[in-house]
């Protein structure tokens, strides 16, 4: 018998032998049977051609490796490569009656009763498979046997059933879990699972030959015997010649939509599917048609459908269709149609993808404009209209307007470019590329006119629509970028003013102007943290836009386009890179941040017109008060006085701002202030002291509210004695007769004329006089020397140079010093040419401080370097009271003018290495050192 579709069958013959089994391959059928009779077909079952074999009955049939092998009973084995023409005997491992054979994994497996299992890769040499029956009782014969999934079951009586996962080396019993089951007659695999066939009516089901169901194939014991699956059925065979079908083909024939057209194209082994509608649409009609008459069910949304059609609801946008198909067999397949909706005529959204920044400059060329479109379009369109004055978009790939698109396909009608065949859903974008450079174009030119200037854009949802005007269209602003040195930087927020030395400073620079493609600098000054691109770094710097780059102290922000009012801002000290922040300089005073600009990237770089910022840094709180008295001795006549003068320091060595209260008080002897306290100006602020008891006064300087003070000794001398000088950084002059001049501060005949107006009658006048007539000295140009004011730096510089007759340097005079721009025009080269031969003192932090007074440590190192006296490296103690108080970079120079005789200290045996010196003892100094050195 055979069947085309498991229903229909047709006797194709009877030679009154019985056919124990049959299969199919390599194109065709061969059947076997009893007495040795070996039936071959062709392709269709239709023609048969009867083979007869030596002896024997044949229980089984299998075809792999090229050949067909058929088993029988007493362990008969014959093999036929020919295609079944001629069969050989092979040698046998058994005398079992061989019951079915299947080939599967490269391996033959035979299998038999009494539990015997048979394994070859070639048909010829055999070996047996370990298995071990459970009991000797007559219920180990296996039946039959398939292989599956990478592995093989074998079925048998009584319900027995085993597996092997290694191609038949090893078994193992499985338990169906079915009661009462009897003879399992055979089995075959196909569709993903093992079904199997029990004599008296189950059908046993598995997907993996361990865990089973059971259903029945009809009323009553039909005696089930032999079982095959192919063209998606299963096919069971009774021993009277009933047939069961049943089919696991859950395909569809047909699936089609109203409104609407699938995509893509129906295919029954395609199971998901999208249909584009327009907006207006909610319900649409779904046909599905089956491909097996005898389905089992059909449902669309979970809703039974009996005549192939149903309506369904797409209002809820984007829910997909579901089409499930229930074959006969019970398994499902489920199709999808997933609804899509194309926009109006006029939806979507046209942006500028590229430039970032939407502007550029007027006339400018080179342009590549890509604009990019998001929308829902079915076979829609986009249409971009490029504004006059602009390069006439192109399909030509050498023309400046060339314009390509990602999609769809590209056509141009004067200023117009239209993208059509354009398919976009969820979200999917088309890039439209205006000036595109790829056909070796030299890109779009902008217009010369200066303004805003509208793409305007159109699109149509699908092939049958009218294009319609976007809601926004990209605009790109044509400007005219600034000259070298435009625009403007400010600190925003301001800072006026932060503390010397003070840290966690973030400055945020704001540049505004019009630039393409430009950049702005910004020396960071001197003492400043230096600017870095290191996060945690305490200069780290930051910008919105643009590109950071450091070299020295400079900051340097390039590929910047701004217009229209836009900014960038500049962040120096950034903290949130976990840094510190930027810490201010020591040294107080004004700092400009020198910025710089350049209109476009081909620009050079010009100073902002507009100005730099300036920050201020303003003295620490009071940490030191130094205290000087002048004259340091006067007469205990109630009437003369001495100056108390106080300056105020911070811990960096700044004048504190000033209106720093400072309280003054006499601590030690007998003396009277005429004023008990001041307020600071410039840091120094002043009282007198006089006194009718001779003696040794000390008045103490505190900075109030702080801890900062400072004493000085001033000595009153009996009225009826003359008036020292006061200490000196030399030693005191030895004792002369009363009547006898001084032999190191000679006297200038009565006759000669006082050269400043303000030195008769003070302590020094002769020897100022003798001063201003060698040149050393030429005064504030208004006829006065101030002697009691406080020796600058800068000043003292002037002198020395003056004493060691060293010119100033006229060829560069730049010091070298990070103040120079602070150092006086008048000292300028002065300090350049004594710097050059190493004879003035740098500070830590490279600053001259040309204002600030010179103290006596200072003084120290300036005339050992002029004397040329080095440092003492032995026992660098210099013997005085206060030797810890004299700062370690002057020690051991102090120790050394000490040790040759050229420093004295005070009579309390100090040295007041911090205490600034006037200029009249400055001149006393110079003068007694000149005179014992020969210099005069």
């Amino acid at each position: 018998m055979i069947s085309r579709d498991g229903q229909t069958w047709v006797e194709q013959f009877n030679n009154k032998r019985r056919i124990r089994g049959i299969t199919y391959a390599n194109g065709q059928f061969v059947a076997v049977g009893d007495s040795a009779r070996i039936a071959i077909s062709s392709d269709d079952g239709d023609n048969w051609d009867w083979i007869q074999a030596d002896s024997g009955h044949f229980r089984g049939i299998a075809f792999g490796a090229g050949k067909w092998v058929a088993v029988g009973v007493s362990g008969l084995i014959v093999t036929s490569d020919d295609n079944g023409m001629t069969w050989i005997n092979q040698d046998s491992v058994t005398f079992h009656d061989l019951n079915d054979i299947t080939y599967g994994g490269g391996k033959f497996v035979a299998v038999g009763n009494e539990g015997t299992v048979l394994v070859s890769e070639d048909g010829e040499t055999w070996t047996t498979g370990m298995w071990t029956p459970q009991d000797n009782s007559g219920d180990s014969h296996l039946l039959a046997i398939a292989y599956g999934d990478g592995k093989f079951v074998a079925v048998g009586v009584s319900g027995l059933i085993v597996t092997s996962d290694d191609n038949g080396e090893t078994w193992t019993n499985q338990n169906a879990g079915i009661q009462n089951l009897q003879d399992l007659n055979d089995i075959t695999y196909g569709d993903g699972r093992f079904v199997a066939i029990e004599e008296w009516n189950k059908i046993l089901i598995s997907e993996d030959g361990k865990t089973w169901t059971h259903h029945s194939a009809g009323d009553g014991r039909q005696f089930l015997r032999r079982i095959a699956f192919g063209n998606k059925k299963y096919v069971i065979v009774t021993h009277i010649g009933k047939v069961y079908t049943s089919s696991v083909n859950a395909d569809l024939e047909s699936l089609t939509v109203d409104p609407g057209v699938l995509t893509p194209a129906f295919d029954a082994d395609t199971v998901a599917y999208s249909v584009y509608l327009p907006p207006t649409v909610d319900r649409i009609d779904v046909t599905a048609d089956p491909d097996d008459d005898l389905y089992g069910g059909l449902t669309i949304n979970g809703m039974p459908v009996t005549n192939g059609t149903a309506t369904v609801d797409v209002a809820p946008r984007g829910s997909p269709i579901e089409i499930v198909v229930e074959a006969q067999f019970g398994n499902k397949k489920t199709y999808t149609i997933t609804p899509l909706f194309y926009d109006p005529d006029g939806g979507g959204v046209l942006a500028l993808n590229h430039p970032s920044v939407p502007a550029v400059p007027a006339g400018s060329d080179g342009h590549t404009l890509i604009f990019e479109f998001t929308g829902n379009l079915y076979d829609g369109a986009v249409e971009i209209d490029v504004p006059a004055g602009w390069s006439p978009p192109s399909t030509d790939p050498e023309e400046p307007g060339y314009t390509t698109a990602d999609k769809g396909t590209v056509s141009v009608s004067g200023n117009t470019i239209t993208v059509s065949g354009l398919t976009l859903f969820g979200g999917e974008t088309v890039k439209i590329s205006y000036g595109d450079k790829s056909g070796g174009g030299p890109g779009a030119a902008a217009s010369t006119v200066l303004g805003d200037h509208e793409f305007t854009a159109r699109s149509k949802g699908n092939m049958n629509g009218t294009p319609q005007a976007l809601a926004a269209s990209p605009v790109i602003t044509v400007y005219v970028p600034d000259r070298d040195g435009g625009g403007v930087l400010a600190l925003n927020p301001p800072v006026p003013a932060v503390p010397a030395g003070s840290g966690g400073h973030t400055l945020i620079f704001e540049f505004t102007g019009n630039l393409y493609d430009g950049a702005v600098e910004i020396d960071v000054p001197a003492g400043w943290s230096a600017p870095s691109t290191t996060a945690g770094d305490p200069g780290f710097t930051t910008a919105d836009k643009g590109i950071v780059n450091v070299s020295g102290n400079t900051i340097t922000v390039s590929g910047l386009t701004l217009f229209g009012g836009q900014t960038v801002k500049i962040s120096y000290g950034d903290r949130s890179g976990g840094g510190p922040g930027s810490t201010a300089s020591t040294v107080s005073g004004d700092y400009k941040f020198t910025a710089r600009s350049k209109g476009s990237g081909d620009g050079t770089f010009a100073n902002v017109a507009a100005g730099s910022p300036v920050v201020t840094v303003e003295p620490a709180a009071p940490a030191a008060v130094k205290v000087t008295a002048t004259p340091g001795s006067v007469s205990a006549n109630g009437r003369s006085r001495a100056t108390i003068t106080a300056r105020v320091e911070d811990a960096h060595g700044n004048p504190v701002k000033d209106g720093a209260k400072v309280v003054f008080s006499v601590t030690s002897g007998q003396a009277t202030l005429t004023q008990a306290d001041g307020t600071t100006s410039g840091g120094i602020v002043s009282t007198e002291v006089y006194s009718s008891v001779a003696g040794r006064v000390t008045v103490t300087a505190a900075a109030d509210g702080t801890p900062a003070s400072g004493s000085v000794v001033v000595v009153f001398t009996n009225p009826n004695s003359s008036s020292p000088v006061p200490p000196s950084l030399e030693p005191e002059p030895a004792p002369e007769p009363e009547s006898g001049p001084d032999p190191e501060t000679p006297q200038e005949p009565a006759a000669d004329p006082v050269p400043f107006a303000d030195i008769r009658g003070h302590w020094a006048e002769q020897v100022i006089m003798k001063a201003a007539k060698a040149g050393w000295v030429i005064g504030d140009g208004d006829g006065t020397f101030r002697p009691d004011r406080l020796l600058t730096h800068a000043e003292a510089a002037m002198l020395l140079a003056r004493v060691l007759g060293i010119p100033p340097r006229t060829e560069n005079p730049s010091t070298g010093f990070a103040d120079d721009e602070a150092i006086p025009d008048w000292a300028r080269a002065t300090v350049a040419a004594l710097r050059e031969r190493g004879l003035l003192i740098e500070n830590p932090d490279g600053t001259f401080r040309p204002d600030q007074p010179l103290t006596r440590a200072e003084a120290a190192m300036l005339l050992a370097r002029a004397l040329g006296i080095p440092p003492r490296t032995e026992n660098p103690s210099t013997g005085f009271a206060d030797d810890e108080a004299i700062p370690d970079w002057a020690r051991a120079t102090v120790a050394a003018l000490a040790q040759a005789g050229y420093l004295s200290g005070y009579e309390d045996g100090t040295f007041r290495p911090d205490q600034p010196i006037t200029r009249a003892e400055a001149v006393a100094l110079i003068s007694r050192i000149a005179g014992r050195t020969g210099m005069i």
